[in-house]
């Protein structure tokens, strides 16, 4: 599947979208911080933490943790920040999932395509909006925002850079992947 990252027009109308709390905060997350869907909606209380009054989110279950996938943690920017401690005002602070539902199990992914889905076609976006492009979106920003490769391979969750540069690649991000060309990681 070719990536489709959103653009800054695109995101704009889909976060200024009416959603819940909970909903908003969960696309911040994938959108800012780059979790694939199932990362997101498997957060648990124990995996946010603050430091220093900022707000650090842990992926405990990455995607292939069994196949050596590392954990990481990510610092989120104010806007994110904002939008989580104002859907974790409303949770409260009882241990479970982030994003729960009202019997206590994780949000499914499934949901994030039903919301994404409305939001689309509400906000009027004509071409496919789902949580994956949210991550491209994310990588590209991060790109845009001269961010370094490793840095972006950490965010990202990859264990080999040869993958985020495949990822950076299929983005149309040719400089990153001039910048690789000789150099020695």
């Amino acid at each position: 599947m070719t990536p489709q990252p959103l653009e800054r027009a695109e995101l704009k109308r889909l976060l200024g979208a009416r959603m819940s709390k909970r909903d908003r905060a969960l696309l911040a997350l994938l959108y800012r911080a780059g979790l694939r869907c199932a990362e997101a909606c498997a957060m648990r209380m124990e995996d946010i933490r603050c430091v220093q009054a900022r707000l650090i989110v842990k992926v405990s279950k990455p995607k292939n943790l069994a196949r050596g996938a590392p954990q990481r943690e990510l610092g989120l920017d104010p806007k994110t920040e904002s939008i989580l401690r104002e859907w974790l005002q409303t949770r409260g602070d009882a241990p479970g999932f982030v994003f729960g539902t009202r019997t206590g199990s994780a949000v499914d992914t499934s949901h994030v395509r039903r919301v994404l889905g409305r939001l689309r076609k509400r906000t009027g976006i004509q071409r496919r909006v789902h949580a994956h492009g949210l991550r491209h979106t994310f990588a590209r920003e991060l790109y845009d925002e001269g961010i370094g490769l490793r840095e972006i391979q950490d965010a990202l969750g990859h264990r080999n850079l040869a993958t985020t540069d495949r990822y950076l690649r299929t983005l149309g991000v040719s400089a990153a992947v001039a910048a690789t060309q000789g150099r020695t990681w």
